[in-house]
């Protein structure tokens, strides 16, 4: 696999489209994403790790997680995103943990003594990240890795920068037919008679379903052995009309809008896309809107 020119434009849109996002994303999914964080911090043994780096932290939800509960004493544990409006979340909820975060503009390489926990927060891009080759030890990509422009330069970035024999773990999103977190609309909509497209940001973050070639990239950028299994990881979906609100309602009005129904129409589709997640999903039911992930271990 040889490296790509990192396209700065499609970098760009991903970094406003993840600030657009932050408030939403600490609200509705933050506290979903960590239960694939867990699995990664396991895996990849970053509780045994001496420095560990983890890219696309998002809110830091997990990362406060795994340096109250799991990080050594002794350790540097270095995270990194795209976007600033996530670094700043990222701060505050780092800031309940008693660890001091210190953000870094340029890569300093920080030891800490023996019996402390050190913390540190970047501006990166995954494609292109501000390290030395072969400074970590241990490599966490939590749903980061299907939303950058070119998951190669990710893959060979993360090789890069890893110490020989150490572990990187990723997760990406499953196959549609198992994530009907993001699929139902166009499943209900589907069933009235009509034909919804995803919007871009989400088609798109299927583009990495197939394990086998998952696989076949991460060996490709370097990595000698690859792991991968898949996990089914839905988010609570309580209160449902907020999760109706928020994860289903501005597709909805998109696609109104684009079919340009007049108001007693949309409301009269929307009052049934409603029955339907309610039938499916609701407090009386069995089921929650699947999310499935595959989970990638790799080891440099």
């Amino acid at each position: 696999m040889e490296r790509q020119e990192v396209n700065q434009e499609a970098s760009k849109l991903i970094e406003k489209e993840w600030d657009n996002m932050a408030a939403i994303f600490k609200k509705t999914a933050e506290v979903g994403t960590c239960q694939g964080s867990m699995i990664l911090y396991h895996h990849t043994l970053a509780d045994k790790s001496n420095k560990i780096l983890e890219v696309g932290v998002g809110t830091g939800r997990s990362s406060q997680m795994f340096s109250q509960s799991f990080m050594k004493q002794g350790a540097l544990y270095v995270n990194t995103d795209i976007s600033d409006n996530m670094i700043e979340v990222f701060r505050q909820n780092l800031a309940t943990t008693g660890f001091e975060v210190e953000h870094q503009d340029v890569y300093t390489e920080v030891v800490p003594e023996a019996d402390q926990k050190k913390i540190v927060i970047m501006k990166a891009n995954n494609e292109e990240l501000p390290f030395p080759d072969e400074e970590f030890d241990c490599y966490v990509s939590n749903l980061s890795l299907q939303i950058v422009d070119n998951p190669g330069n990710q893959l060979l970035e993360a090789c890069r920068v890893l110490k020989s024999g150490a572990k990187a773990g990723f997760t990406v999103w499953g196959d549609e037919s198992r994530c009907r977190n993001f699929t139902f609309l166009q499943e209900a909509l589907a069933g009235l008679g009509y034909e919804f497209e995803l919007a871009p940001s989400i088609a798109s973050s299927f583009k990495l379903r197939d394990a086998k070639k998952v696989r076949e990239n991460v060996l490709e950028a370097g990595f000698k052995v690859c792991k991968i299994f898949t996990v089914n990881l839905p988010f609570a979906i309580e209160p449902q009309e907020e999760f109706l609100n928020i994860m289903v309602k501005p597709h909805f009005e998109r696609f109104a809008k684009e079919q340009e129904f007049e108001d007693v129409k949309k409301e009269d589709l929307w009052q049934k896309v409603r029955d339907e997640f309610y039938f499916r999903y609701g407090p009386e039911s069995s089921e929650l809107p699947d999310f499935e992930q595959t989970v990638c271990i790799a080891t440099k």
